[in-house]
């Protein structure tokens, strides 16, 4: 996008338009808020005896982190960030594109980032709320007997929202910049959704399970000895601790295993954040190249 085409609108104007989609999209979730919360309720009431049980049998026990249970509720934070911000994003960006709304858009005060960050935006609050809903609430016995901490698990939900987050919005800007790049269209909400996807499967652990699983079929026989399948192993969890260095999503959990004192093997926050970051301010530098007629033309 130049200057020109856009040059007649003011900073307010175009902020005026990007809240007025915003609540536009705001309105449509809260139905769904209704619904996970009373699903939430019920998984509520259903765990309330055993958090009232654990009380009563074990009423001087601490909750400990270890990397295993970290590990499991984290991955149950994740998974539900993932679905609710994810399909989120899918589903606002998609419903413009697909109604044809986002045609008549051409005549409004947006650009391109405007409306990409407009349907983020509404996918953060609106996703995040929604797997805050539904992470959080059924845990409320256990915050209120005394044997887990209500912070720690509002910690956990906050670091998975923003490592998919992270994810989302890489993404979305990735198509940006490739619209720019090859002057066709390029999804948004779907490169949002491949970066999810990917940032799942390269953490440590899917990403060891998938490369030993592929190693073992290749390289493995009933009568290799037991040394060359240690090394084997060894090698590959190499390869998957490399891959992980990649993915906001390992990133986020050494992030709590640190906060948590488990002693991560290291925090790769120096690599892939700020490659994150770079990119996505060129995809946004780019997005205002692109107009908006790229959608239909």
């Amino acid at each position: 996008m130049t200057e020109a085409w856009y040059g007649d609108f003011t900073p307010e104007e175009r902020l005026r338009t990007l809240l007025a989609l915003l609540r536009k999209d705001l309105r449509r979730v809260w139905i769904l808020w209704l619904v996970t919360l009373f699903i939430a309720a019920i998984i509520l009431f259903i765990l309330y005896p055993v958090a009232s049980q654990a009380a009563y049998y074990y009423p001087y026990s601490v909750f400990r982190w270890y990397e295993g249970n970290l590990s499991l509720i984290y991955a149950l934070a994740v998974g539900l960030n993932a679905i609710f911000v994810g399909v989120g994003f899918l589903s606002l960006f998609g419903d413009e594109v697909r109604l044809g709304t986002v045609k008549s858009l051409i005549l409004h005060p947006l650009d391109l980032n405007d409306l990409t960050l407009s349907k983020l935006v509404g996918a953060f609050i609106g996703g995040g709320v929604n797997a805050a809903i539904a992470f959080l609430v059924p845990a409320l016995p256990f915050f209120g007997f005394g044997i887990a901490s209500g912070w720690d698990f509002l910690l956990i939900d906050l670091i998975a929202l923003g490592a998919i987050s992270t994810a989302v919005l890489f993404g979305a800007f990735l198509a940006h910049l490739l619209m720019a790049a090859f002057r066709s269209y390029k999804s948004p909400a779907g490169y949002g959704g491949l970066i999810v996807l990917l940032s799942l499967l390269t953490t440590r652990m899917i990403a060891f399970a998938i490369l030993m699983t592929m190693a073992s079929a290749i390289f493995i026989q009933p009568t290799t000895p037991y040394d060359q399948r240690l090394l084997l192993q060894s090698n590959v969890e190499g390869v998957a601790d490399a891959v992980a260095w990649m993915s906001p999503v390992h990133v986020g959990g050494q992030m709590l295993a640190a906060a948590f004192g488990l002693s991560p093997r290291g925090i790769d926050v120096w690599l892939v954040l700020p490659l994150f970051f770079l990119i996505s301010v060129a995809g946004f530098l780019a997005g205002r190249r692109v107009y908006l007629d790229v959608f239909f033309r």
